[in-house]
């Protein structure tokens, strides 16, 4: 897999956000260079507490990483349209210059806002240890996990590099109100300590056992991975996913994998 700096990418590591700068559009023969989601196992797990509407919950924390594994970069612009909304806008460059544009639907629009999420970029799920497997040999076809977290919405960029494969500095350095993305080889990084990564557990604590935490990156597939979406290797659940196992005794963490 290679990385080449589109005119796109050249413009906005130099200056991110100055979005008056054009880029050239989609030309005839080129080939575009698109994204490849993966979420990786949830890391710095933990288990807190906390007093809801009047009741003490119980929740599972951790951070959650996006990595892009793809050619190209995963680029969403927000467009405010007259609605109150806003038009999402995936930008996908092609080598060896130029890019094409895919709706991927709106979402709410605050002229006050300094930073857009952008809507259902993750799944998180809990899972019996013995449950995940029987579940992940028949392709998650079957089975149901103990508790999820779904339609979790957020902003992405550059937060670790994970290879080598794209630039050696970020240049999604930051999510803004009106562009977020993921660099080739890079990975975004929501702490354990953001309201985003978390599973509640409800009003009992996790017994004692082992599980397996999963994460999902774009479960709803929609964003562009392939052509027209049309590589499940690259856009289902299964290929976007990552997850983690740990065990419980005494109510404390006695193994994480």
């Amino acid at each position: 897999m290679t990385f080449r700096l589109t005119p796109g990418r050249a413009w906005i590591a130099g200056v991110l956000v100055a979005l008056a700068v054009c880029v050239a559009p989609a030309t005839a023969g080129a080939a575009p260079l698109y994204p490849d989601l993966r979420a990786l196992g949830p890391v710095s797990l933990r288990l807190t507490k906390a007093t809801v509407s009047g009741e003490q919950r119980h929740f599972l924390r951790f951070t959650a990483q996006i990595y892009n594994d793809g050619e190209g970069a995963m680029e969403v612009q927000r467009t405010p349209n007259a609605s109150g909304l806003a038009d999402l806008t995936q930008r996908i460059y092609e080598e060896p210059a130029g890019f094409q544009e895919k709706a991927i639907g709106p979402a709410v629009f605050d002229p006050l806002d300094f930073v857009f999420p952008i809507p259902h970029i993750s799944k998180y799920e809990l899972w019996t240890a013995r449950a995940f497997e029987r579940a992940q040999a028949r392709g998650f076809t079957r089975g149901q996990p103990i508790a999820i977290r779904d339609n979790v919405s957020h902003c992405i960029s550059d937060g670790i590099q994970i290879t080598e494969e794209g630039p050696s500095m970020p240049v999604y350095m930051t999510c803004t109100k009106v562009l977020s993305g993921i660099s080739v080889g890079w990975a975004d990084v929501t702490s354990w300590f953001n309201d985003e990564p978390v599973i509640d557990l409800g009003t009992s604590p996790l017994p004692d056992g082992e599980y397996v935490v999963r994460a999902i990156a774009d479960p709803e597939n929609r964003l562009y991975e392939s052509a027209e979406k049309s590589d499940p290797a690259r856009e289902s659940q299964i290929a976007n996913s990552g997850s983690t196992f740990f065990r419980l005794i005494g109510g404390q963490f006695a193994g994480i994998e």
